[in-house]
Formats: structure tokens, C-alpha cells, sequence
């Protein structure tokens, strides 16, 4: 069987209130594992004002620039959005102001010899939570290679060894 490396990501949606206003702030992260659950790299951003179709698609294309960049060739994406998934699979056709995105992540899968795309529900996979928690307050952003900031190492035991939350 080959070794295959997994990608998590996630959109979380954030509202609040300007001025009477409601606006949404979304935030997306990603976790790349290797094939025995082992941090590989990851990510979290804070996208402000998009809808979570958005927010998943450009996940999933920052989690693939990621991938790439650590040299990694076989890849399984699990997100927990069924839309981007189909998206990325290519049975559905994106939304005309998600064209571009569906383009680059289709013309990124191409550069890996393996990419599956999985649907994940988001109970399993809490150390994408917390980053995008963390992403929210604008304290914990960026890009980690090979060590992963302080604040997730919990939920990735937790998320190794199967334990899910509500």
C-alpha cells in the first residue's frame, strides 16, 4: 500500500456586529499529517469578510501549496464541507466567482502522483477547530513546517488516537 500523506482543512464562520451591520469573518486552516498521523506541516489564516464555500476552496488551495512545498506526493484531502469536495473532484462545476479558485486547485492536484478527496466530518477533526479558534482572535496565524505551534499538540493526540467532540 502506498504511504499516503492527509490534509485537513476547515472553514470556520465568525459574525459579529459593526455598527448594526452584520458582517461574516471567515477563517481557514489546514493540517497535513503523514501516514501514521504525524505532523507534517499546517496553516491558519484569517480571510475577513467571505462565504464559507470561499473560505473551504482557497483551504484547500493553500493546504495544496503547503503540500507541495514540503515536497510531499501523495496526498488525501479530508474537509468537511461536501460542496468543496465535490468541487475538487470535479462533479460539480464551482460557482462563477469560484472559477479561479476550482482552476488552481486543479491544476495543483496535477503536480502530485496521488490526490483523493474526502469527505470528513468535523467531529473528528478538532485540531483544525482549535486553529481556526485561534485564527478568529488573530492569535494564531501563519504557515508551521514540521513543528506545530503549542497551542494544537493537544488536540493532535486527541485527533491520533480517535477521540472526537461534539
Amino acid at each position: 500500500m502506498a504511504l499516503i500523506d492527509k490534509l485537513q482543512v476547515k472553514e470556520k464562520l465568525y459574525r459579529k456586529n459593526v455598527v448594526d451591520i452584520p458582517t461574516c469573518d471567515m477563517c481557514m486552516d489546514g493540517v497535513i499529517r503523514d501516514e501514521q498521523g504525524r505532523f507534517c506541516g499546517g496553516f491558519a489564516k484569517y480571510t475577513y469578510n467571505c462565504g464559507s464555500n470561499v473560505a473551504e476552496l482557497c483551504a484547500i488551495r493553500e493546504g495544496l501549496l503547503v503540500a507541495e512545498g514540503l515536497g510531499i506526493r501523495k496526498l488525501e484531502i479530508e474537509s468537511d464541507s461536501m460542496y468543496a469536495i465535490q468541487v475538487c473532484r470535479g462533479e460539480i462545476q464551482a460557482t462563477w466567482y469560484l472559477n479561479a479558485v476550482q482552476k488552481v486547485i486543479k491544476f495543483f492536484c496535477e503536480k502530485f502522483e496521488v490526490i483523493s478527496f474526502s469527505h470528513k466530518y468535523r467531529e473528528a477533526n478538532n485540531v483544525t477547530d482549535v486553529l481556526a479558534k485561534g485564527a478568529s482572535k488573530k492569535s494564531l496565524l501563519g504557515v508551521w513546517l514540521s513543528e506545530p505551534p503549542r497551542e494544537i499538540c493537544e488536540s493532535l493526540f486527541n485527533d491520533l488516537i480517535g477521540i472526537t467532540y461534539p
